[in-house]
């Protein structure tokens, strides 16, 4: 499993979580792992496994943070306010976010 640096996790925003989104900061080596275009992603939210929509918002004019939308119904029932998610890779190249 591959981690990313001891600041490599983030917390979600309360309106992110009610959008079923996660936002994955530009400022990190969190981005890494993540496609550079517009796709669909398997991870593991949580010990959760699914298939996500992921934006890395690379825009015309700057960058900015990339875009996992999960669901609004699986995302507030795995992740709190305020909860750091720290991001890794199995040994399969699999995000996850625990």
């Amino acid at each position: 499993m591959r981690n990313f640096s001891p600041i490599s996790g983030f917390v979600p925003r309360r309106s992110c979580l009610e959008h079923g989104r996660i936002r994955i900061p530009i400022t990190s080596p969190v981005k890494e792992p993540f496609p550079a275009r517009p796709t669909e992603i398997d991870l593991t939210l949580r010990g959760q496994r699914m298939c996500c929509s992921f934006n890395p918002r690379m825009g015309s004019d700057r960058e900015r943070s990339g875009v996992i939308n999960v669901g609004q119904d699986a995302l507030m029932r795995l992740v709190c306010e305020g909860e750091r998610l720290a991001v890794s890779q199995d040994a399969d190249g699999l995000i996850v976010l625990d």
